[in-house]
């Protein structure tokens, strides 16, 4: 999990308690109203991804490895974003995400 996320991501957290200014503002910039929730953006800090709520590790997991391979397909990168679909259906066949990284591999 560190490895993909560190690997993929440049990781930032922002806490509701700990910088509630800033959670506020972030929050009504990307309309995050509950925690966790998980954004994946682009360098421009465009949304291409998001995750709400707690996941078991290997479900959380193929959801972040899902919303990178979305984000290479929403960029025309489409033999890499299949790549990464087909991923999550090969190493976590049992995940919620893995249909969904079936059916989006067949069309990437």
């Amino acid at each position: 999990m560190v490895r993909f996320v560190t690997e993929n991501f440049i990781p930032a957290r922002v806490h509701v308690k700990d910088d509630a200014e800033a959670f506020k503002r972030y929050g009504e910039q990307y309309n995050v109203h509950w925690t966790p929730t998980v954004l994946e953006l682009d360098p421009n800090g465009e949304e291409f991804y998001r995750l709400e709520g707690f996941l078991p590790n290997d479900d959380f997991l193929a959801q972040l490895q899902l919303g990178r391979a979305h984000m290479d397909f929403k960029q025309g990168k489409l033999a890499d974003a299949e790549k990464r679909f087909r991923e999550v259906t090969d190493k976590l066949p049992n995940a919620d995400a893995a249909a969904e990284a079936l059916y989006w591999a067949g069309v990437s």
